[in-house]
């Protein structure tokens, strides 16, 4: 799901996670996998999808539209505590990743929302499976819940802090010619909109 398209869609209810808990999540995650990127080196992806995410059990397939339907990716809640987790991606964004082209910034986007889901959604759904909880699966409208309990905004909260870190942006944003957007988005790898959001949840402002 698309982070411009949260409002008016439905999604599952999650507990209330605000952006400081998330943060500290993705910034945790990042120190397992990729120390690096809060130094200030670009996330890679590629390398990310390949091995590093194998270490937190969790894999990357690449599938097709037919499977994902409309989705540009999606992840699996199947399984038990403890299992691997599977992330699904439509095969031209896992293309992406590697050839680039006009889907990488949309590849790299989708990977890190679905690592937000398996980080911080999987485990919750498999918990409450087990424990024979009713109406898990049934999505709600968002008009109904806090921002900050939909799983599809966590997802992408957890994502933006993976692939451009507060301090990262801080720093890059104390350059000159840094409180540029659209620069700042292509330095990340992602699109502008994703890029806007992300700065406005941590309240820094840049020009267009």
């Amino acid at each position: 799901m698309d982070e411009e398209n949260l409002i008016g869609r439905r999604d599952y209810r999650m507990p209330p996670r605000k952006v400081a808990v998330i943060e500290e999540l993705a910034t945790q995650f990042l120190g397992l996998l990729a120390p690096e990127v809060l130094q200030g080196a670009p996330l890679d992806v590629l390398d990310l999808v390949d091995r590093r995410l194998q270490r937190e059990e969790i894999d990357v397939q690449s599938a097709t539209s037919l499977t994902l339907c409309e989705e540009w990716g999606g992840t699996s809640t199947a399984g038990r505590t403890g299992d691997r987790k599977l992330i699904l991606l439509r095969e031209e964004l896992f293309d992406a990743l590697e050839d680039g082209g006009s889907n990488l910034h949309l590849a790299r986007g989708t990977v890190v929302h679905e690592v937000g889901h398996a980080a911080m959604h999987v485990d919750f759904f498999r918990r409450r499976r087990a424990a024979g909880a009713s109406g898990l699966l049934q999505r709600e409208a968002t008009i109904a819940m806090r921002t900050i309990e939909g799983s599809e905004w966590q997802a992408w909260c957890f994502g933006t802090f993976l692939i451009a870190p507060r301090a990262s942006v801080i720093e890059r944003l104390a350059m000159p010619g840094g409180q540029n957007l659209a620069s700042l988005a292509e330095y990340y790898g992602v699109s502008v909109s994703l890029m806007s959001n992300h700065l406005r949840r941590m309240n820094l402002r840049v020009s267009r």
